[in-house]
């Protein structure tokens, strides 16, 4: 310990964690308090990554939020320009089919030209059938 008359911050047990000069108790914030806290997210802006935007980056890519190019990994890009990037997008080329649908189908879930062929539902294949029959009939009538 160090004694109450040599004790910079006496009635601070941590004392000066960050090295500023400044008591923890009376701190403005980690960091050299000088620098100022423009954001007033308690991180000093010697030592904030982000030190114009409070939230930072919040989903952890290192771009801070006010200049992210979207919500998840930058580098993954974000081929249908959402607010998603590829990484978290579940639709990348957003033509109205998931990912994981257009790889089980074998086409390009980057290119919107690219997308499954929907199976034809039972009432169409009737439809389709009817409309054979009656072109059969209308045949057999010439």
């Amino acid at each position: 310990g160090v004694c109450d008359n040599t004790d910079a911050c006496p009635s601070d047990v941590n004392d000066d964690s960050d090295g500023d000069g400044s008591c923890d108790s009376v701190d403005l914030c980690f960091g050299d308090d000088t620098s100022g806290d423009t954001d007033s997210d308690g991180v000093c802006d010697n030592t904030d990554a982000c030190p114009a935007d409070a939230n930072d980056d919040s989903d952890g890519d290192g771009s801070c939020d006010s200049v992210d190019l979207c919500t998840g990994d930058d580098t993954t890009g974000n081929t249908d320009g959402d607010a998603e990037c590829n990484d978290i997008d579940v639709d990348d080329d957003n033509d109205g089919f998931t990912d994981a649908e257009e790889k089980e189908a074998g086409t390009d879930p980057f290119d919107t030209m690219s997308f499954p062929v929907p199976e034809p539902t039972s009432a169409l294949l009737q439809v389709t059938a009817i409309l054979a029959l009656l072109g059969i009939r209308r045949r057999r009538r010439l």
